[in-house]
């Protein structure tokens, strides 16, 4: 068995030996491989370095030439929004100035010329040049390439006109006299006046334009005075220098009972409440402010005596008292007997019997306030219901049909206005005085009562 086991170990040792000697081989083996492929490793390496350096040159070369090619880029992408801004803004450009050509042709211009016409003399020529120029072009026989130029010459003829006649020019023209004939003379433009004079004195004077478009001798203006001046060179002359505008404004110009007349009916009640709550004001200032109080010590003084018994001086000192009071101290005389709760009642009383003879009619001045503004404005409402009627007839294609009649129509709520201001505030200062007689006669029976009492605190006036 020994023997055995020795030839074991000896078979296993043998082995053994053998595979530490193919392990020590396969290392080397092993290693030679890997520093073979390190080698490998390396020149690939190289290699590949070698290669990359000109790639990565070409590379950087075509960023480079990227980079410039996109700002290219976007320049002419920058320069072609700004080509198309620049398109749009020269079309709204074009459409801005269209507009305001057609505005300075159809509106600025054929008003200009609409205002000087109305401004010139009809005798002058330049009036019927530019009549006639107007109703070209609204017969459409200009063309629209004529029209400007027509308007820039009259417009021209306008300026030298202006730097002739503002100093004063003659001419030779003539006018219709006041006996309907025409009479030949001379005409002197001064700005927008014109005066003329012929051989006749009582044909001198101021030309004006008649309905039938022809020179009228103004027969408003004292025709002594256009003489003189137009003789001597010297002197006054009658000149409007708002264009006749005065003068229209005042032919306009109405009296308060015309002005009144123009608001119709809804006038009628409003001045009917206006005069009652006049009157009645009136009479309760007078009622109110000459009302006399007794000082408020009277009360306590004549307590007083009731607590002395003396009757007959405390109702002589009643009866010396202002009518306001006079008959609640003489009631609280007779029948309080000295008794201050009794006596506190019959003046209190006395006070509530005078309260409404003082605050009598107040209520009707304060619906008249009320009222009125209510009337003016049904007046207003009414008018203007009658000037669309008005338009619905005859059109709106003149605007001062329609200007006037709510003008007219506004009269009633400025009446209105007018009675219900001074209405509201007679109101309070009626009310107000009321109140302060009241509380007078209040503090008068107070004191009579706290004489009684024995309370000395109330025995001064203030």
């Amino acid at each position: 068995m020994r023997a055995f086991l020795y030839s074991v170990l000896l078979v296993i040792s043998t082995f053994g030996s053998l595979i530490g000697q193919d392990l020590d081989q396969l290392q080397r083996q092993q290693e030679q491989r890997l520093s073979s492929a390190r080698q490998k490793l390396s020149s690939l390496r190289q290699k590949n370095t070698t290669a990359i350096l000109p790639l990565q040159k070409e590379l950087r070369e075509l960023r480079s030439e990227e980079r410039e090619w996109r700002k290219r880029f976007e320049d002419h992408q920058a320069v072609r929004d700004s080509l198309s801004l620049s398109l749009d803004d020269l079309k709204k450009e074009r459409d801005s100035s269209r507009e305001e050509f057609q505005y300075l042709e159809n509106i600025l211009l054929r008003e200009f010329f609409a205002e000087h016409r109305s401004s010139l003399p009809v005798h002058s020529p330049r009036n019927e040049e530019l009549r006639l120029l107007d109703l070209k072009i609204e017969s459409g026989t200009l063309s629209k390439r004529d029209i400007v130029p027509n308007q820039l010459s009259a417009l021209l003829n306008i300026a030298r006109d202006l730097r002739s006649s503002y100093g004063g020019e003659w001419s030779n023209g003539k006018a219709l006299g006041p006996d309907g004939d025409w009479h030949e003379g001379q005409v002197l433009d001064l700005g927008p006046e014109a005066f003329f004079k012929a051989d006749e004195p009582s044909s001198t004077g101021r030309l004006t334009e008649g309905l039938d478009h022809r020179s009228h001798i103004d027969e408003r203006v004292p025709s002594n005075l256009v003489a003189k001046w137009m003789e001597k060179s010297s002197g006054s002359l009658p000149i409007d220098v708002s264009g006749g505008q005065a003068l229209k404004a005042m032919e306009y110009q109405t009296t308060f009972f015309e002005h009144v007349k123009k608001g119709g009916m809804w006038v009628i009640p409003i001045i009917f409440f206006a005069t009652i709550s006049a009157l009645i004001a009136i009479f309760k200032m007078l009622v109110l402010y000459t009302v006399k109080m007794p000082p408020v010590q009277v009360g306590y003084q004549m307590a007083l005596l009731l607590k002395k018994g003396d009757q007959k001086g405390a109702l002589a000192l009643a009866s010396a008292q202002p009518s306001s009071c006079r008959k609640m101290f003489s009631r609280a005389v007779e029948s309080g007997q000295g008794d201050p709760d009794f006596t506190e009642e019959i003046m209190t009383e006395a006070i509530l019997e005078k309260q409404p003879s003082w605050e009598r009619f107040h209520g009707l001045i304060a619906v008249t306030a009320a009222v009125a503004p209510l009337l003016g404005l049904l007046g207003t409402v009414t008018g203007i219901i009658k000037t669309f009627q008005m338009m619905e007839v005859f059109g709106a294609g003149d605007p001062r049909p329609l200007i006037g009649g709510i003008s007219e129509a506004l009269i009633t709520t400025e009446l209105g206005l007018i009675l219900a201001i001074p209405a509201l505030l007679l109101h309070a200062m009626l009310s107000r005085r009321a109140q302060s007689l009241l509380s007078r006669m209040e503090r008068c029976a107070m004191a009579t009562v706290n004489g009684l009492l024995g309370d000395h605190s109330s025995s001064s006036d203030d």
